[in-house]
Formats: structure tokens, sequence, C-alpha cells
């Protein structure tokens, strides 16, 4: 009843025993509830602090410790947290990790994330390719698409997994963001193994259009082209491009033979869903 009553003091005093904590989950539960839903931190984490007494601490206590750490603005508490799980011998599923690691990058702590990363390496979870986003939104806020892009592949090559849509998209992003256009370039060409894909090509175009390689934008849409005739090309995506490209007096030389390829190929240019 204390705890319908949202009572979180009532509660935490109630629970403060070892015995309650160590021998009933659903007491323990029903206190976290309530200590999340009144985002009482300082309860919760007294919980974590007197759970070292016990032979075993359930995986829960520590999940619901660093997602509200990490929803109070916690991020280093958030870490701590994980390194008292790593040491109670306790394996937190990977959306714990990813919960910590998109808080830091929220925040552009690569400092922290990068420990967060190291935490995961070396853990027993298989990385994936929602780790690679948001390892690459953190360095992409922290201005380092270079480290982004050591860890997709770090990650890709050591739990054998092809980068996926989401995650070019996200590394490309990152590059165009902090005017890495080169190495926008080399990941779409990466990308080009699996395929043209219509997220990416239009995240690589537009990354050219804010940084200005109008002849590169062109030379992504040729080769994504080459590599697949029937892949669609956004109409609004290139009617700027030649908008684009006739304002810098480039429309005879580059734009018209563009057109006249898409035109020649019957290439499907794609209307946007309203």
């Amino acid at each position: 009843s204390a705890a319908r009553a949202g009572y979180a003091e009532i509660v935490h005093s109630v629970l403060c025993s070892e015995y309650v904590l160590s021998q009933n989950d659903s007491v323990l539960r029903t206190a976290i509830g309530v200590y999340c839903k009144q985002q009482r931190w300082d309860l919760l984490y007294e919980v974590v602090v007197s759970a070292d007494i016990c032979d075993t601490v359930p995986s829960f206590l520590f999940d619901a410790a660093i997602r509200l750490a990490c929803a109070t603005g916690r991020q280093r508490e958030a870490f701590e947290i994980l390194g008292r799980a790593t040491r109670s011998g306790v394996c937190l599923d990977l959306e714990v990790y990813h919960c910590a690691l998109q808080s830091c990058g929220s925040l552009a702590m690569a400092t922290l994330g990068g420990m967060i990363i190291k935490e995961m390496l070396a853990s027993p979870l298989v990385l994936d390719n929602r780790t690679v986003v948001l390892t690459t939104r953190l360095y992409g806020a922290a201005g380092d698409p270079a480290a982004a892009i050591h860890y997709a592949r770090l990650f890709s090559e050591r739990f054998d997994f092809c980068l996926g849509v989401e995650a070019y998209t996200a590394l490309v992003d990152a590059c165009v963001e902090n005017d890495a256009g080169d190495e926008a370039l080399e990941l779409f060409e990466a990308s080009l193994q699996g395929g043209v894909q219509p997220h990416i090509l239009e995240a690589v175009v537009v990354g050219c259009f804010r940084l200005g390689y109008l002849e590169d934008a062109v030379g992504v849409i040729h080769c994504a082209l080459d590599v697949d005739q029937g892949c669609g090309i956004p109409s609004t995506l290139l009617k700027d491009l030649v908008f684009l490209l006739y304002r810098r007096g480039l429309g005879v030389e580059v734009a018209t033979p563009l057109l006249d390829r898409v035109v020649g190929m019957q290439v499907a240019v794609l209307e946007p869903v309203c």
C-alpha cells in the first residue's frame, strides 16, 4: 500500500534490510518502480551500494539504476554502476549499455562514452548495428568522425556483421557535419557492396550539397546507376541538384548529361511520400 501511495521513503525503510534485498525480488521490483516513478536517484543508489553485502545481486537492480542515472543526467554515476555490475559478476543486457552510450552521445561526452565502449568490448556481449549507430552519433557530436569510422569497422569485423543502412547513414551524417566530405564519399562506395540503398544515396548527395561538392554529388548518382540501373532517385533530390548545377554554370556541361542518362535509362524518379 505504501508503494501505491508513492511514499518512497516508507518503501525504502521497509526495503533496506539485508534479508529483504537478497531474498525478495518482488519487493525489490516494487520499490524500484516507486524510485523510478518519483526519480528518487538518491534512494535507488543507496540500494545499489547496500547490495554489495548480498551474495547475489539481481541484474534488474543495476539495469534500473543505470537507466534512472541516464534519465536524470548522471552519466558518470551510470558508468560507475556498470563497473559495480561487472565486479559483481552480473552480465547486463546490451540494451543497458546502449542506454548509457546514447546518454553520453546526447551530451557529446566522448571520453566517458569511450570508456563505456571499452566495457562493452571487454564483456561477452555481441555488439551490433545499433551499437555502431550510437557510437557514431557520440563521436559525430564530439567532432571526431574518424573515431566513429574506426569503431564501425572494428565492431563489424570482430562480431561478423555487415553495416546496415542506418549505420551507414549515421556515419555519412557524422562526416558531413564535421566537413569530412571525402570520408563520406568513401563510405558511400563501401556501402555499394550491399547494393544501392536509397537512404544512403540521399544522405550522401544531401551531404555534398551542404559541403558544396556538386560535381561529386553528380558522380555519386552516376556511380549508383552504374551499380543498379533500377535504383530510384528522389525527385526533389534531382531537381535541387540540377538547379544548383545551373546556378553554378554547370548546367550544359554536367546537369544535362545527367538528365539525359536518367531519361535514357528510364530511371525511376521517386516522388516524396506525403
